[in-house]
């Protein structure tokens, strides 16, 4: 996610035209649907340590467990791995090689695909 043209959320950023093009933070997308709380960290204790984690059914304890629940990220994610395994597949693993495969591998992401993993989520 980026800032759209017209971003002006004067809360936490002075808005500067240079930030169009800049990635958001956590905190900025989930206020922006209204999940955000001053106590949360970016990844709590529990979700930090591998095996309380598993046991971990708190939805809401860190930024990171709150966007790994959020839908259209889960969809993203599943899309990201279809690439990454065009990727492996296609790339002789010399940086000309993965700088070429990486547009090739995203755009051979059809749009079924995405759809059937918006599906699954």
């Amino acid at each position: 996610m980026v800032f759209d043209e017209d971003y002006r959320f004067k809360e936490d950023v002075d808005y500067n035209k240079n930030m169009q093009e800049e990635s958001k933070s956590i905190k900025l997308i989930l206020k922006k649907r209204g999940l955000w709380k001053n106590e949360l960290f970016l990844e709590c204790k529990t979700c930090k340590d591998k095996k309380l984690a598993k046991d971990n059914l708190q939805k809401d304890c860190c930024t990171r467990k709150i966007m790994a629940f959020q839908s259209d990220f889960i969809v993203q994610k599943l899309a990201i791995g279809a690439a990454k395994r065009y990727a492996r597949d296609n790339c002789n693993y010399t940086w000309a090689s993965f700088q070429q495969t990486v547009s090739c591998a995203l755009d051979s992401v059809d749009i079924i695909t995405i759809k059937k993993f918006a599906q699954k989520s």
